[in-house]
């Protein structure tokens, strides 16, 4: 299931040897853009990685307080 606040990377790049640039697919948690509110009801140090620009591994949406199915 996916999670309405995951978002890809509209910055990501991948740097060939060569020097050219490739667009690359990383995915981002923008919860804390979309709905700071929820900000005080989480761990401080998923406060710190959310506003940090976390970068998404897979398991973090398992019984995150955040998770909102997309």
């Amino acid at each position: 299931m996916t999670c309405r606040h995951l978002h890809r990377s509209a910055e990501a790049y991948r740097v060939a040897p060569d020097g050219a640039e490739a667009p690359a697919i990383v995915l981002l948690c923008g919860w804390a853009e979309s709905a700071p509110p929820q900000l005080v009801d989480v761990p401080r140090w998923m406060q710190r990685e959310a506003l940090g620009g976390h970068l998404w591994r897979e398991g973090d949406c398992e019984k995150c307080p955040c998770f909102e199915a997309a």
